[in-house]
């Protein structure tokens, strides 16, 4: 029997990318039905070991204003979680550096690696007003037009 995605073919490899760039389906605490399961771990708050392996593979996230835009927590809150021991994110935060990691898998895929995909996060571009699209992570709508403008590219329009 054949098991289908519930993911249109072409995003699987972004979403497993994203999945990878958190720690993997291990540190999400994934089973089988990832989907669902990605859900659930989303609605419930993404493990603050997650977002260590996130800074750990997007460097620049480390500079305070960068990893605010894309959390919406201040760099010396999450620290502070990290020292009180708490564990988890809550479902906005987490919502919202999900939509960081997919993004940022994305324009890995089509401008050719993570290291050329963050220089592009953090310019500025015409397609986005001039502002960065690291400008546009904090909304689901920006995330979207983010998302759009990497589709004009790989198809050629810019």
């Amino acid at each position: 029997m054949t098991r289908h995605s519930p993911f249109p073919d072409d995003s699987l490899p972004v979403i497993e990318n994203a999945i990878a760039l958190l720690g993997g389906k291990q540190v999400l605490g994934l089973g089988s039905n990832v989907p669902l399961d990605l859900h659930e771990r989303l609605v419930a708050g993404l493990p603050l070991t997650a977002v260590e392996h996130l800074i750990a593979s997007v460097p620049f996230l480390a500079a305070h204003e960068r990893f605010h835009k894309v959390s919406g927590l201040r760099l010396a809150t999450y620290r502070r979680h990290l020292t009180i021991g708490k564990e988890t994110l809550s479902s906005e935060q987490s919502q919202r550096i999900w939509r960081f990691a997919v993004a940022m898998c994305q324009a890995a895929a089509t401008l050719g690696d993570l290291e050329v995909a963050a220089d592009w996060m953090t310019a500025q571009i015409l397609p986005l007003a001039w502002e960065t699209p690291l400008d546009f992570m904090g909304t689901e709508i920006g995330g979207m037009l983010v998302l759009r403008v990497l589709g004009q590219i790989e198809a050629g329009s810019f």
